[in-house]
C-alpha cells in the first residue's frame, strides 16, 4: 500500500513539473503550493509542509534563499528539479 503522503507528494510534483507557471528559475514557494495546487488535500500549510519535506528528501525540490516568486517576496522558496537534471 502506498503511503498517502508519498502519493500526495507525487501528485504535487507532477503539477509542479508540468503545470506550475513559475519564473524562469523554476521557483515555487510554500504558500504557492497550498494556495494554488489543484489537489484539495494540500490546501493547508501543514500538509503542504509535509509534502515539501518529502520532495526535498527525495531530491525533487531544493531550498533556496528568500526571494521573489512570481513578483511576491517569499521566505520559504524552492527550486523545482526537472527530471534529468
Amino acid at each position: 500500500m502506498i503511503n498517502a503522503d508519498l502519493e500526495m507528494a507525487r501528485q504535487v510534483l507532477d503539477w509542479l513539473q508540468t503545470r506550475w507557471k513559475a519564473e524562469p528559475e523554476g521557483l515555487v514557494s510554500l504558500p504557492d503550493i497550498y494556495q494554488y495546487c489543484p489537489h484539495t488535500a494540500v490546501r493547508s500549510r501543514e500538509v503542504a509542509d509535509r509534502v515539501v519535506k518529502i520532495l526535498v528528501e527525495h531530491g525533487w525540490l531544493e531550498s533556496v534563499s528568500a526571494t521573489k516568486v512570481n513578483g511576491v517576496h517569499r521566505r520559504e522558496v524552492y527550486r523545482i528539479i526537472k527530471e534529468g537534471e
